[in-house]
């Protein structure tokens, strides 16, 4: 509790300072969703074999599969506008969740056998944008457009795994040598008002494509790298509100307005 309340703290000081003393300088406030579909999907693993009710089958990437998987991102970030009021720069710091889903199968339509695994992969972390912005009267209008970098610290990987003759999905938090310890991303998007959508394209997958695993035993080892042949880059969307902490966001709000009038 003590640690949320610092939080809001440092949030009304830094308020305080961007308003009382920059015209076209403030800190803003983000959450929202991330959304990834529509990704390639895996290339075919010879050594890919699932335990089923029949015994060991080898599954294959389905041809039939909508990967939709939501996440999650929020962040605090710092406006330099140019006095011409049409540019400016934005750093910040951004917590993420985001992933990728796969999904294996077994058909053997003349015995009637359908076997699948379906494979979530979440990734959370830091981020540290940096960008661009433009538009006209950016300040007053809070409509722009912007491009940008972020670097991507990740720290811990999740992965969930259901499979079609069970009801319960497993949940794992993988090893820290089967992920990426960091990746960019780079990105283009608009901000009208409160609301901001984003397209990133991550250059690098966060999956560590040279992680090992041996499918074989002690005495004879096989080992195969599983992330090889996942995709090599990714696309991501994300639909955030965008709060401004300055008197632009208390002019929309009289009663928003008289109360930081009062606290400061």
């Amino acid at each position: 509790m003590k640690k949320y309340l610092f939080t809001v703290l440092i949030c009304i000081i830094s308020f305080n300072i961007a308003r009382s003393q920059w015209e076209f300088q403030y800190f803003d406030l983000k959450l929202g969703i991330t959304h990834h579909a529509l990704s390639k999907q895996p290339d075919s693993l010879n050594n890919f074999f699932l335990k089923t009710p029949d015994g060991q089958m080898r599954l294959s990437p389905s041809e039939k599969y909508f990967d939709y998987v939501p996440g999650i991102n929020a962040g605090l970030h710092f406006h330099i506008d140019f006095q011409n009021d049409k540019g400016g720069f934005i750093i910040g710091a951004e917590y993420f969740n985001m992933g990728i889903s796969s999904k294996y199968e077994f058909i053997n339509e003349d015995y009637n056998i359908d076997y699948s695994l379906t494979s979530t992969k979440r990734i959370h972390g830091m981020g540290l944008p940096i960008y661009i912005k433009f538009g006209d009267e950016i300040f007053d209008r809070q409509m722009y457009g912007f491009a940008g970098m972020q670097y991507n610290i990740n720290i811990s990987l999740q992965t969930v795994e259901q499979v079609n003759w069970l009801t319960e999905k497993r949940s794992i938090w993988v090893k820290n040598n089967e992920f990426l310890k960091n990746n960019k991303v780079f990105f283009i998007g608009f901000n009208y008002m409160f609301f901001n959508i984003e397209l990133d394209y991550m250059s690098a997958n966060f999956l560590n494509p040279n992680h090992l695993v041996n499918v074989g035993s002690t005495d004879t080892p096989v080992n195969v790298s599983p992330y090889k042949v996942q995709p090599k880059s990714l696309l991501f969307m994300k639909t955030s509100i965008n709060l401004p902490l300055s008197s632009w966001t208390t002019r929309k709000n009289h009663k928003l307005h008289r109360l930081i009038k009062r606290l400061f």
